[in-house]
């Protein structure tokens, strides 16, 4: 038990110590076992923060709370509160570093919010750059357009997309967008690769405000611009009506069922996602696909070589253009959108270090075994289509391929012959 200090102002001094915490988001429980926590140790603000930050995050782990690990804890009478604090993070610590499983847990079902289609105004800006490009590491150069602005899905990982208003259903689209694309100033002399999968899902909204049939004039008008839409939906009817133009790719990013499950709530499931592409492919289009996030859990070799296995059972390497692969990459905003979104999630039950950009992601012998594990599976098509690792540095690149790009205009100026040949350009 707890010991109880009477301290008819210590609610009010507790309260003052919790402010600027997400301590209102815990549970009932947890709140209470705080308190109590503060009652005897009187723990600073600092140290509140910290015990918050990891009741919430056992709590999207779905797995045992702070409140019941103390209380089947051996702790002295005479512990202090340092004693406390360490016991309490140990136990926090060794469940984030094991590895994670998803067979303890079941996926919460979630609705989709009803959505609210609204529209930006002239003056926003859809044409710019890859927001993660980095000259820190190896990179496509990728440009892009933002048509439309928040996602319909609820992917966990995507909590820096402000998951709160996307769960408000608030879609942004844009007026007079053939304007727009029109006003791009595109070199017609250069050939250069454009994605439209950012801000937003490239094909769950369809031809919705007639995005496909301007995107499609706007690539008819520049034949070197190589357009890629990129998708965790199944919605690709636009392309079984339609005369698309050659310089146009679907691409499907694609993780486990298991994964998808758990992880990226309401997107289509793998099987949807890869009928669809295979839609696609029969009609003459080319497609691709990006294995990221790819995640780290205690099946993960047997689920990713099963998808693997799968993709080359579906398709031909003439098919297909390329296969992108990356892992997960944090910046401490995101972490926070996650504690305060309340979602079930274990995308962050890990173990963090920096990379050169200063984003947490796996260490780096961690992701030498993804990366090593999930391109054995493609085996077969080793040289036969284009391989590369999304925000990942040189040294990673040298250890899985054996090779890399000097920089990363060599490395677009290779993907993009490679795009143009294989597309018949």
């Amino acid at each position: 038990m707890l010991k109880t200090m009477t301290d008819d102002r210590f609610l009010e001094n507790f309260l003052e110590k919790v402010r600027g915490t997400l301590y209102q988001r815990l549970g009932e429980s947890e709140q209470n076992f705080l308190k109590e926590l503060y009652k005897q140790f009187r723990f600073s603000h600092q140290e509140l923060k910290m015990l918050v930050d990891m009741s919430l995050d056992l709590d999207a782990w779905q797995e045992p709370g702070l409140s019941g690990m103390y209380g089947r804890s051996s702790i002295p009478p005479e512990a202090d509160k340092r004693q406390v604090f360490l016991l309490l993070r140990e136990h926090y610590e060794k469940t984030k570093t094991e590895l994670k499983t998803y067979q303890r847990t079941k996926p919460k079902k979630h609705e989709q919010p009803k959505l609210k289609f609204e529209k930006i105004s002239k003056k926003h800006t859809i044409f710019g750059s890859c927001p993660v490009r980095s000259d820190q590491t190896v990179c496509c150069n990728l440009r892009t357009l933002d048509l439309v602005l928040n996602c319909g899905f609820g992917c966990s990982y995507c909590c820096i997309q402000t998951f709160s208003e996307r769960n408000q259903g608030k879609i942004y689209f844009h007026e007079d967008l053939e304007k727009k694309l029109d006003a791009i100033d595109i070199d017609p002399d250069t050939w250069i690769h454009i994605g439209t999968g950012q801000a937003s899902d490239s094909l769950m909204w369809g031809n919705q405000s007639g995005i496909l049939d301007h995107l499609c004039a706007f690539v008819r008008k520049h034949p070197k611009v190589i357009l890629e839409l990129k998708s965790k939906s199944k919605n690709v009817s636009y392309f079984k009506d339609h005369d698309i133009p050659k310089n146009i790719f679907c691409a499907w990013s694609l993780n486990p069922q298991i994964v998808i499950d758990h992880e990226e709530h309401l997107t289509a499931s793998l099987e949807e996602r890869l009928h669809a592409a295979r839609q696609v492919a029969d009609r003459g289009i080319k497609v691709a696909f990006h294995l990221h996030p790819i995640l780290y859990f205690d099946e993960w070799e047997k689920e990713y070589h099963a998808l693997t296995q799968r993709i080359l059972s579906l398709f031909q390497p003439q098919e297909v253009l390329f296969v992108s692969m990356g892992t997960l990459h944090f910046i401490k905003p995101v972490l926070r959108e996650i504690r305060e979104s309340l979602i079930k999630t274990k995308v962050h039950q890990m173990s963090f270090v920096k990379n050169p950009e200063g984003k947490y992601t796996y260490p780096m012998d961690i992701k030498e075994d993804i990366f090593r594990g999930v391109f054995s599976g493609f085996s077969p098509w080793h040289d036969k289509i284009f391989y590369y690792l999304c925000m990942e540095s040189h040294e990673l690149w040298m250890k899985i391929f054996q090779k890399c790009y000097a920089s990363n205009d060599e490395f677009e100026k290779d993907f993009l012959s490679m795009l143009a040949h294989k597309m018949r350009l």
